[in-house]
Order: structure tokens, then C-alpha cells, then sequence
């Protein structure tokens, strides 16, 4: 016998009749899924900010090591200067009148410090470009010993120092106005603030010590 396996046809002359909702229901949620969104949403709040706080406070460590390390690197082109000054002087002594001063300000640097983000070591970096200021101006009194191969070296090494001096100078001050420039921004100044960080000065040097340059030597 066979066996009719069609389902029975429920479906009206009209078609299908299915049990449909109409009734207007407003959305709604558990106090648990509430919580899950206000847990979740602070999380990721707080990972972000996490994460510009770190990166924010490992550039300003970046910004603290680069602006270090180009004022150290004008110390040593000074200090680097102020020997090279003190052969060429020590070369032409015999040979060149120095004014008594000029010799004694020379000697007298030769255990300064030249650290410029204290007062005394603007000074003593004014009180070298004096000194190399003078200098230059009693070769030129001397052209014959600008031939000589030792001075000549000597005086190339001087200009080349100034010139080293200029371009960490200015490197220098580049990353400290970035750096100056976001300690007192914001956001960035919270982070700063809550690390106590304090501002770089500029290298800069007393203008009135590098305008009052005597080029009379007696």
C-alpha cells in the first residue's frame, strides 16, 4: 500500500495565514546587558587614553634624550674650540704681540665650564668668542703666518668648530621649542604636568658680551 507523504495543506483559499505579531513593542534590555555595554565602552575608553598617555610620555623621554645629547654635543665643540683657540695661541706666542688680557682670559677658560643652562656657562662661552674674535683679528695683523702649515691647520680646525658650534646650535634649539611648544599644549601639558616636567632654554648667550668685541690689540 502506498503512503501519501505530502504534508497536509494548512494554507486557506487565500494562501498562507500565518500568526503575525502587529502589536507595537518597544525595545528594551536587561540590566545585565547594560552593564556589559558601560563595562566594555570604559575599557576601550581606558585603553585608548592608556595608550596616548604611553606614547606621549615615551616621546617626551625621546625629546628629553635628543635635546641632551645635542647640548652635550655643543659642550664638547666648544670645549673642542677652545683648545684648538689655545695651540693656535700657544704656536704663534713667540711670533705675534698679544695683548697681556687676551692671554690671561684664555688661560682662565681653560678650566670653565661652558654648560649654557646655567648663567655662568653663558658667560664663559661670551668670554670664548671674545677671546676668538680677538684672535682672528691679530692674524689678519699677520698674513704671513696664515702660510704656515701648522697655523693654517690650526685656523681651519677653529673655523670649522665655529661652524659645527652654529649647526648643533641651531639643531639644538629645534627640538627644544618642539619640546617647549607640547609641555605647554594640550592635552600633552596633563601629561607633563603630571610627570613635573619643566622647559629647556634656548642656547642663546649674552648679546651685549658678543657685540663688545675690541679689535684693537696693543
Amino acid at each position: 500500500m502506498l503512503i501519501d507523504t505530502r504534508k497536509e495543506d494548512k494554507s486557506s483559499e487565500n494562501g498562507l495565514d500565518p500568526n503575525v505579531q502587529n502589536a507595537i513593542v518597544p525595545a528594551s534590555y536587561t540590566g545585565f546587558e547594560m552593564f556589559l555595554f558601560v563595562f566594555f565602552s570604559v575599557i576601550t575608553i581606558g585603553i585608548f587614553f592608556l595608550v596616548v598617555f604611553i606614547g606621549k610620555k615615551n616621546w617626551f623621554n625621546k625629546m628629553q634624550i635628543r635635546i641632551n645629547a645635542a647640548a652635550s654635543n655643543i659642550e664638547v665643540q666648544i670645549k673642542y674650540r677652545r683648545d684648538t683657540l689655545i695651540k693656535l695661541v700657544d704656536a704663534t706666542k713667540s711670533s705675534v704681540d698679544y695683548e697681556k688680557n687676551l692671554l690671561t682670559s684664555l688661560t682662565q677658560l681653560r678650566s670653565k665650564s661652558f654648560d649654557f643652562k646655567d648663567e655662568a656657562g653663558r658667560e664663559n662661552i661670551a668670554a670664548l668668542d671674545k677671546v676668538g674674535s680677538k684672535i682672528n683679528a691679530v692674524m689678519e695683523n699677520y698674513p704671513k703666518l696664515q702660510s704656515v702649515e701648522t697655523i693654517q691647520q690650526l685656523m681651519t680646525t677653529a673655523d670649522y668648530s665655529e661652524r659645527e658650534i652654529a649647526a648643533s646650535r641651531r639643531l639644538y634649539n629645534a627640538n627644544v621649542q618642539e619640546f617647549n611648544s607640547a609641555l605647554y599644549r594640550f592635552p600633552t601639558k596633563i601629561i607633563a604636568k603630571i610627570h613635573n616636567l619643566y622647559n629647556f632654554p634656548l642656547f642663546s648667550v649674552n648679546k651685549q658680551d658678543m657685540q663688545d668685541v675690541s679689535l684693537n690689540i696693543a
